[in-house]
């Protein structure tokens, strides 16, 4: 922050942070924290993975410059590490609102001849109707550039019922969270970057790059089988009166049911996204 400190700060800091330890041993939060799966985790057997990882963040000065000075931004530490990409991207993003730029690049990546995957939320799922009314200017010319997308359903836990699931997620609405991106099966970035303005020119983000295909494979080996299920798939067709146009398709047990409209949403909710869509608002968003 700037501020001076005197000397002894530091002692006095860490004998505060001792008797902030001390008043939770016993509590119900060390308990969880050391409980059997994390033994398991500190075992020498444990399934862990190994690799190389570049810590990537924003330098906090960012919040103070100007959007156009883009040093120590996120991105360029990204673009720097030259990672490999040439067999396919999947894309996991809550708020995705790629700009002209960020449609074309991946639009390229496709007629490079690469398979390029994006799993954002759908305007059911969305808890920022805002994001979604940006989102949605440029879906068209993804799926159109041969970007597969799919829109997470806010049902998917009661869709997709695992072994080990537990009872109450059963009613529960289900909202995209994580940001992860998979580059060629053999490298993986997790953080807090979303992939829309706000998150890349006005926060202060954080991640991880992980050199591990033995990871990366792990956790898409979740994932993608349970895509279809979880997520409606974005599809451009050509109807019969010859009018290109966008349809969801969703996956159940009676088959692929299409849907002509966003599905699961209020005529309330699509004229909020409406009305947002009029407004210039997408460098904020």
């Amino acid at each position: 922050t700037g501020r001076r400190h005197e000397t002894g700060d530091l002692d006095a800091l860490r004998t505060k942070l001792a008797r902030v330890v001390e008043s939770q041993r016993g509590s119900r939060y060390a308990e969880v924290a050391w409980s059997p799966r994390t033994e398991i985790l500190a075992a020498d057997n444990a399934d862990v993975f190994c690799g190389g990882a570049h810590l990537l963040f924003d330098d906090p000065s960012k919040v103070t410059r100007s959007r156009d000075d883009t040093e120590g931004h996120l991105l360029p530490q990204f673009a720097a590490l030259d990672l490999s990409l040439d067999r396919e991207l999947l894309i996991v993003s809550p708020y995705f609102i790629p700009g002209d730029a960020g449609a074309d690049w991946l639009a390229r990546l496709v007629r490079r001849g690469l398979s390029v995957t994006v799993l954002t939320n759908s305007l059911a799922s969305t808890n920022v109707p805002m994001v979604h009314s940006a989102y949605k200017r440029y879906r068209g010319a993804l799926v159109e550039g041969g970007v597969r997308i799919y829109e997470l359903r806010p049902d998917a836990f009661a869709v997709e019922q695992d072994d080990d699931s537990e009872e109450h997620l059963d009613t529960a609405e289900a909202a995209l969270h994580a940001k992860t991106f998979f580059f060629d099966r053999r490298q993986i970035f997790i953080g807090s970057l979303n992939l829309d303005p706000r998150a890349i020119q006005l926060n202060t983000e954080i991640g991880i790059v992980c050199e591990s295909k033995a990871m990366t494979e792990a956790l898409l080996g979740r994932l993608e089988p349970r895509l279809q299920r979880i997520a409606w798939r974005v599809e451009r067709i050509v109807d019969d009166s010859g009018t290109p146009r966008i349809v969801w398709l969703e996956t159940g047990e009676q088959g692929i049911r299409q849907r002509p409209d966003e599905p699961q949403v209020s005529a309330w909710r699509r004229l909020q996204v409406w009305f947002f869509w009029l407004l210039p608002i997408e460098s904020q968003l």
